[in-house]
């Protein structure tokens, strides 16, 4: 399962799943780690306070993805393999999570898959049928280069650069302001969620981010490789913690506002793979010299990547799981996947 009990107590204990009861529920990319997630924590913690349990639709392109096992069991959810610009709605739902977008920068290729799952599927609910809540799931990497240390959400940065990558945080912007524009029309109220590092269950063998591949890495029991000196500077935020600022966010947060969700404790590329290794007994390895050729075309041109989250704890949202304690979850759970396979 990509809940644990772990996971499942944790999250049950920090919000009302109440609010989502008897609710009809549309979330896109379902298969993906955070989508995949969120739809087997809301099953999962409403079951755990006794709730009626929200209808759940789920957009998929497979429906054999291992990180929706279990939830084609349940009688509230329904699991829909689907294109997601071929998918029409059928009925007005509560609530919109819209989690579906590549996230990885191996992904960034096919640009056109980019920008239909951010921009082009929110254009294409008819008048009257996008849902009365959407939660848009939008990226860090929309602040551009050279963002100060603890970025706050009225931030503008610099133009992001044009590179191979930056077809991500444009799209990411444009979804915003579609959903801005449709706010002011009075046709949804929407909720932005801008996402820094995020790592823990569900997260794809082939995601080709390195935090991805360090913890895959140390799962199989393999040297952490790090390709560059793992100098720049992020943060990590474990999954629950993530959801958890997510629900917030939908039931506590103001129609139309922008919220960061990730961690303010700064960590480096290098500092994570660390403690990755720390966590699993794996050797990290850094390279004595990178030059450009060796580094992937697509490295983020962002050195400091680092939120404010002032205006998600006004919610009542803290950060409580221990990066070390995410690690080892993550790890569990990846070992867990690969005896399967």
């Amino acid at each position: 399962m990509i809940v644990n009990t772990f996971d499942t107590l944790g999250l049950a204990g920090r919000f009302d799943f109440g609010a989502f009861s008897g609710k009809e529920i549309l979330i896109t990319g379902s298969s993906g780690m955070l989508g995949s997630y969120l739809s087997h924590s809301i099953i999962a913690c409403a079951k755990l306070q006794g709730h009626e349990s929200p209808k759940l639709t789920l957009l998929v392109r497979q429906k054999a993805s291992p990180n929706l096992r279990g939830l084609e069991l349940e009688s509230s959810v329904e699991v829909v393999e689907t294109e997601l610009l071929s998918w029409r709605p059928k009925q007005l739902y509560d609530c919109l999570i819209h989690a579906a977008s590549p996230a990885s920068p191996t992904k960034y290729a096919d640009s056109s898959a980019v920008f239909d799952s951010n921009v082009t599927f929110l254009k294409s609910f008819d008048e009257g049928k996008i849902p009365k809540k959407v939660l848009f799931i939008s990226s860090s990497e929309v602040y551009g280069p050279d963002s100060p240390d603890l970025i706050d959400e009225s931030y503008i940065g610099n133009p992001i650069p044009k590179s191979p990558r930056a077809i991500y945080p444009k799209s990411k912007l444009e979804g915003e302001l579609v959903l801005s524009e449709m706010f002011e029309r009075g046709q949804t109220q929407p909720y932005i969620a801008r996402l820094f590092h995020t790592f823990g269950p569900g997260l794809r063998e082939d995601d080709g981010r390195s935090f991805s591949d360090f913890l895959w890495a140390a799962a199989k029991g393999d040297p952490v490789e790090l390709r560059s000196r793992g100098e720049d500077i992020r943060t990590f935020l474990y999954l629950q913690d993530a959801v958890a600022a997510m629900f917030h966010i939908l039931t506590q947060g103001t129609p139309g506002e922008v919220y960061n969700v990730g961690s303010e404790t700064p960590l480096s590329i290098r500092g994570f793979a660390e403690e990755v290794g720390g966590a699993s007994g794996v050797q990290v390895r850094v390279p004595a010299q990178v030059s450009p050729n060796q580094v992937d075309y697509k490295h983020s041109p962002n050195r400091l990547i680092v939120p404010s989250t002032k205006k998600l704890r006004g919610l009542g949202w803290s950060e409580v799981v221990p990066l070390e304690v995410g690690i080892r979850n993550t790890l569990e759970w990846m070992r867990g996947v690969l005896k399967l396979d």
